[in-house]
């Protein structure tokens, strides 16, 4: 059998061109990578390189060979990453959500029915956790579209609707609704890790001066302050997590609402039956 470190100097010097060159790279030296492909021709019994005076390069075998060694190496890296996760997963349940709030509801559900076990929680975009379930690297995930995968079950989550915060002190404090247009120039105070509400905001308000912070309390302070805007969707606002010196003015736009969908594998959804019974059904 070849040993993976001559496939991976292979792989090098497909790269990088020269044999110099892939041993920089490896941080080895030049005749180290060198002694290490003669080996690997010896083994073979196959001329890997063309050798003359002046350079030494891969033949046409040789990079065919160089290609094929990429994939088998990248294989290898994904089962061992495969099995890694398939550790973790005896332990841990890894739960990815395009948005945070899903997790106000996910988790609770989830260290209740499997008191055992930890619960892990990230932030991803959708085709990032969609690539991530298949891969078993998540056990459930919720994103902001169906995910329409025949070996994924798949429901209706909840919505989320956003809504702006408006302080007494601030112009926009007697309005009815608010636009767009209106939010141009405007300061907004957001939390660092609103995972797909940060592609909306940058799609809809190109003009807004964001002001993020980085955890939960020093954002309640900085609304608190009533010193610009914040957004709030209708699930905070219901949870009575808002601010209630401040009007909740809603949004004059028709893309201020976002439907999450959770999903498991089908093979795995006898185990999280209850998860579902317990969150689709309210």
């Amino acid at each position: 059998m070849i040993e993976t470190y001559l496939l991976e100097q292979l792989v090098a010097v497909r790269k990088h061109g020269t044999l110099v060159a892939a041993a920089e790279s490896m941080n080895i030296s030049q005749p180290a990578i060198s002694k290490s492909m003669k080996k690997l021709e010896d083994m073979m019994d196959i001329q890997l390189f063309v050798r003359t005076n002046r350079k030494i390069e891969l033949n046409k075998t040789g990079m065919f060979f160089a290609d094929r060694a990429a994939e088998l190496l990248s294989q290898e890296e994904n089962m061992l990453e495969q099995v890694y996760a398939y550790d973790r997963n005896l332990r841990n349940i890894s739960v990815g959500s395009c948005a945070p709030i899903p997790f106000w509801e996910l988790t609770p559900v989830l260290t209740s029915l499997f008191a055992e076990m930890s619960v892990t929680t990230r932030t991803e975009d959708n085709d990032h956790l969609i690539k991530g379930l298949k891969q078993n690297l998540y056990q459930l995930i919720v994103t902001s579209c169906d995910p329409k995968n025949s070996d994924f079950y798949t429901a209706k989550f909840i919505t989320e609707s956003m809504s702006v915060s408006v302080p007494k002190s601030h112009p926009f404090y007697n309005l009815e609704k608010i636009t767009p247009k209106d939010m141009q120039g405007q300061f907004l105070i957001v939390y660092n890790e609103i995972g797909i509400w940060e592609d909306w905001i940058h799609d809809h308000f190109p003009g807004i001066h964001l002001m993020t912070v980085s955890d939960t309390d020093a954002l309640r302070d900085a609304i608190g302050l009533g010193a610009a805007l914040s957004f709030v969707s209708d699930y905070v606002a219901n949870m009575g997590y808002h601010n209630k010196e401040q009007k909740i003015v809603p949004l004059d736009m028709e893309d201020k609402t976002i439907t999450y969908f959770l999903s498991c594998r089908k093979k795995d959804y006898s185990k999280y039956r209850k998860v579902f019974g317990r969150l689709i059904s309210r």
